[in-house]
């Protein structure tokens, strides 16, 4: 049992389990690795993949990430009171985690001083891959932004770009409404600044922001419960073809915004559009590549 993905997934994965704490979980294996043993079992690091948070057109030579830096504490002395129904044998009842998790990469980047130039203190080894997810051709298309958190990383970079439209070139450009989701308006309302100008200029149609802990309108906590209030709105949008671009957690905002269309087809379009046929419905314009996804785990 103790070789199960459920159990890896819950007293490994869920619980932040590094190389240190699970071998304090088996004294027997205490010194008894060789190093070059351990370093073969240990899987190589993974590149980390970021959405670039900057528009080329406006920043040709830098691109911005915006990206949450990991670092969370967890309690000691979990895993305790052993029972028959447990999958943990006894030798296995309590272990004494490190006290602060860190994200591996977003802390090394939060470390990097920008001051010191040309030094190892300020470089980072980095790639840029192509990427399908862009405005579309025609900017009189509309369009609807939804982000949570991080996930506003490549919707800036869309607002942005659309701002240097209007300001630079004075380009006539199509409905775009923004919905955006993080904690609390004075903790992490990332770039409010540059999104209330977008509004004020005409770069963004509307901004709708959700706060977790200070619910808004209609108690709105989250982009989906305020895209679920704008259900018409949003059926009038998919009419007039609208290009939809989503980028946040995938278990958490992909999963709301499906939700979120679906209740916009039955309520927007009525007798048309039962349960069923708005499931369809949404899955259609999935395929139909007007559902641009950008999400994470």
């Amino acid at each position: 049992a103790t070789g199960s993905v459920s159990f890896y997934d819950r007293f490994i994965v869920d619980e932040h389990v590094g190389m240190r704490s699970l071998l304090s979980l088996v004294p027997s294996l205490q010194g008894n690795i060789p190093l070059g043993v351990l370093l073969e079992v240990l899987p190589s690091m993974q590149p980390r993949f970021y959405s670039i948070s900057s528009s080329a057109k406006v920043q040709p030579h830098l691109a911005s990430l915006s990206a949450t830096v990991v670092n969370m504490s967890l309690p000691t002395g979990r895993w305790q009171g052993h029972s028959s129904a447990s999958p943990l044998p006894p030798s296995l009842e309590r272990i004494d985690c490190e006290h602060n998790i860190r994200g591996l990469c977003s802390t090394f980047l939060a470390s990097r001083d920008p001051s010191a130039s040309a030094t190892s203190a300020c470089s980072v080894s980095a790639f840029v891959r192509p990427s399908q997810f862009r405005l579309p051709r025609d900017p009189a298309t509309p369009i609807v932004l939804i982000g949570a958190g991080a996930g506003i990383a490549p919707l800036r970079a869309f607002v942005q770009e659309r701002t240097w439209q209007v300001e630079a070139q004075g380009t006539e450009l199509g409905e775009a409404l923004m919905y955006f989701g993080c904690e609390h308006p004075d903790r992490d309302y990332l770039y409010r600044s540059e999104l209330e100008h977008a509004v004020a200029i005409g770069a963004l149609t509307q901004l709708r922001p959700t706060f977790a802990q200070a619910p808004g309108e209609n108690g709105a906590v989250f982009v989906q419960h305020a895209m679920a209030s704008d259900a018409r709105v949003l059926y009038e949008l998919i009419l007039s073809g609208a290009v939809f671009y989503v980028c946040g957690k995938g278990t958490t905002v992909g999963a709301g915004v499906r939700q979120a269309l679906e209740c916009a087809f039955r309520e927007g379009g009525g007798s048309l559009y039962d349960k069923d046929s708005a499931y369809d419905a949404v899955k259609k314009l999935y395929a139909s590549g007007r559902m641009q996804q950008d999400v994470f785990a």
